[in-house]
């Protein structure tokens, strides 16, 4: 279930979900340090529905001999675009929201209106 720009509505934005950036910083030692730095901070509301059949899509896959379940989510945004107009965020930063983690996949312009940003997750993956 996918919606359009004229289907989206402030009224719907219901979650407030956290976007967060890897930001790499030099440890002094010729290395660095990986951590996530949520831009902006405080969050943003997001409407956040499951895709697929039952509003819910997963997959499973093996890890170490134990199968594990992967939920994918939608979550739409205001739109937030860079100097040049294009969506900010994109794939590799990550969302937290609930206490759970998703993965950013994909990042659309709903229709190259400049309005909305349709965020494609996965719930539990390493960015």
């Amino acid at each position: 279930m996918s919606c359009t720009c004229d289907e989206m509505h402030a009224g719907k934005l219901k979650a407030l979900i956290t976007i967060e950036r890897k930001t790499r910083t030099p440890d002094g030692m010729g290395g660095v340090t990986d951590s996530w730095t949520a831009d902006p901070v405080g969050g943003v509301w997001a409407y956040v529905y499951g895709i697929g059949g039952e509003r819910r899509w997963s997959y499973e896959y093996t890890d170490a001999d134990r199968r594990q379940t992967r939920n994918r989510y939608l979550m739409v945004v205001r739109f937030r675009g860079d100097a040049q107009g294009a969506p900010y965020y994109s794939a590799g930063d990550r969302i937290t929201y609930r206490g759970r983690i998703f993965s950013v996949s994909a990042v659309m312009d709903m229709e190259d209106r400049q309005e909305w940003l349709e965020l494609a997750t996965t719930e539990g993956e390493a960015s």
